[in-house]
């Protein structure tokens, strides 16, 4: 290794393991490895003196006239107050990188004077500037710079620059969270405190979170590591909710969720319930069904406990989802019936159609496999996020939608239902949702034969999913399945009603474009549903269900 070469010394395997401790205690900077080297060739034995020099620490390395520590020293002290005071700060920030405004928070100083500061690390080569405002110190200065705080700073004034780093980025956090999905009901003071840090739309907020999840997590661990911060680490909690969802983060969404929860329960707040349901959900998209069953099991009862039906009916609808994962469709039927029946007598519309949408996606499981009712309880779900307003709940309830009409054989309806949502979902920034539309799609084409729509559409489905980072998505699956099925199947058969073959076989699936195609593709006389004894008729001609009608569910 580079070290031992610098000393003279010619390493075997039994000595390598040393000099990488020493190399890792040194933190990989030039200064300290320098330095560790030029030691190590002074001695008459430099094999025994590694283990020295990794318990010595990298800034007690000197040899002749060079020190580690002294020379770090000489910069410091070249500094002005206000960066003298950033530079012993860095270590305190929650993550490695960072950017002025937390940092000003911790100073407690304004923006415009810790940019100068910043300035001066950046001159003093103190820290790094690893893309436009965004920076680092290393590891060996982080050191450093620890150890002139541990001397200067009293410990209550370091934990409260640690406090309002935490709270700027719960803040911040919360500000994402709101641009992200602006809907759901929120429980924390951090949300009321956002107007200055607010978002211009949703991709801009998912921008942010994207490039400071990391710090934002760090911020919940490193309250959660302090006694009394219980309030600010459940705050983080809620706020990361969306943001990771949104990313498909499942691991870091069950910590998170776990820290947050651990912390309401000790404050008896109700985000007790909240986040134990949203572990949970964290946990089906992990595969862990038996303990996110367990997680929601959990909510529901300190739910009910604390009297708060809206945490309540999420928790049954999460544990609905984790029972259906299990195959277990009735009881997670009789979650969600209990769910509408709570959302009735808050008159909470939105999650009564998102109760709805979810016994619609019950109905499709093969071990269910009843389509006509999924049908009336995604057309409901699909009516009321229209009348709501809910423009991303509106295109998910269509998605599922299709998705019924394609499992009861109606594959050109399901292909009209998809067209209206792609533009959406795709401004929306949503890969994940993305993957499950263009799955559906290309099954629902390849059934209708038109196989290089389909081609196209299982393509783009398993190339959003990859890029996204969805492993563990089933309709990725599904469309890397079809995709081989399929398409062999059908390779080199055309029918006379694949009629958008002219158009470009990506470019074709905007939702103008699809629709414009439909007008083409659609029979003209009813589809047939797959299912024995129908009649043929489309449910489009039957009158809408109520609420009440909807989720009174027969169980076969």
């Amino acid at each position: 290794m580079l070290l031992a070469k610098f000393a003279g010394i010619d390493t075997g395997d039994d000595q390598l393991r040393r000099f990488e401790l020493l190399a890792q205690r040194c933190h990989g900077h030039a200064l300290s490895l320098s330095v560790a080297g030029a030691y190590l060739a002074t001695r008459a034995t430099p094999e025994e003196s590694v283990l020295r020099l990794v318990d010595r620490g990298p800034l007690d390395l000197s040899v002749g006239d060079v020190s580690v520590a002294p020379a770090l020293n000489a910069s410091y002290d070249e500094l002005g107050p206000i960066a003298m005071r950033l530079y012993r700060l860095l270590p305190l920030h929650p993550g490695p990188e960072f950017t002025v405004e937390p940092v000003a928070e911790g100073l407690n100083e304004p923006v415009d004077v810790t940019t100068q500061a910043v300035s001066e690390l950046l001159d003093a080569n103190l820290i790094t500037e690893i893309q436009y405002g965004r920076f680092r110190q290393h590891d060996l200065l982080r050191e450093h710079a620890r150890a002139r705080a541990e001397e200067l700073d009293p410990q209550p004034e370091r934990n409260g620059a640690l406090y309002r780093m935490c709270e700027w980025y719960g803040k911040k956090a919360a500000a994402a969270d709101l641009a992200i999905n602006p809907r759901p009901r929120r429980f924390s003071w951090v949300y009321l405190d956002v107007y200055d840090m607010q978002f211009p739309d949703r991709r801009d907020a998912l921008e942010w979170f994207t490039r400071e999840w990391a710090n934002v997590l760090e911020a919940q661990r490193s309250a959660a590591g302090q006694d009394g911060w219980d309030e600010l680490v459940f705050l983080l909690a809620e706020t990361v909710w969306n943001g990771l969802r949104s990313l498909s983060a499942w691991d870091e969404l069950a910590e998170s969720q776990r820290l947050g929860a651990e912390a309401a329960r000790r404050r008896s707040h109700v985000l007790e319930s909240v986040c134990l349901s949203r572990l949970g959900f964290a946990e089906t998209a992990l595969g862990n069904d038996t303990a996110a069953e367990e997680a929601c099991t959990q909510a529901v009862r300190r739910a009910s406990e604390l009297g708060d039906w809206w945490a309540e009916a999420a928790a049954l609808s999460t544990r609905a989802r984790a029972r259906t994962a299990r195959g277990e469709c009735h009881g997670a039927l009789a979650d969600l019936e209990r769910a509408v029946r709570l959302d009735e007598e808050l008159g909470d519309r939105r999650s009564i159609a998102l109760r709805h949408r979810r016994i619609g996606e019950i109905y499709c499981r093969p071990k269910m496999a009843d389509f006509d009712r999924a049908i009336r309880h995604l057309r409901l779900a699909k009516d009321v996020m229209r009348e709501v307003d809910d423009e991303i709940g509106l295109a998910r309830a269509v998605t599922y939608l299709a998705k019924a009409h394609l499992g009861a054989g109606q594959w050109g309806t399901a292909v009209c239902e998809m067209g209206a949502v792609i533009d959406v979902l795709r401004s929306f920034g949503a890969p994940a949702y993305l993957v499950d539309v263009y799955a559906i799609l290309g099954e629902a084409r390849a059934r209708l034969g038109h196989v290089a729509q389909a081609r196209a559409c299982f393509t783009e489905a398993i190339e959003l999913g990859e890029a996204a980072g969805l492993h563990r998505s089933a309709a990725l699956e599904r469309a890397r399945c079809y995709a081989m099925s399929w398409i062999t199947a059908t390779a080199g058969r055309r029918t006379p009603s694949d009629r958008t073959s002219r158009l470009d076989e990506r470019d074709q699936y905007s939702g103008a474009a699809l629709i414009a195609a439909n007008e083409q593709i659609l029979p003209t006389r009813p589809e047939h549903s797959n299912r024995e004894g129908h009649d043929g008729h489309t449910q489009g001609r039957e009158r809408p269900p109520t609420h009440r009608e909807a989720s009174a569910i027969d169980r076969p």
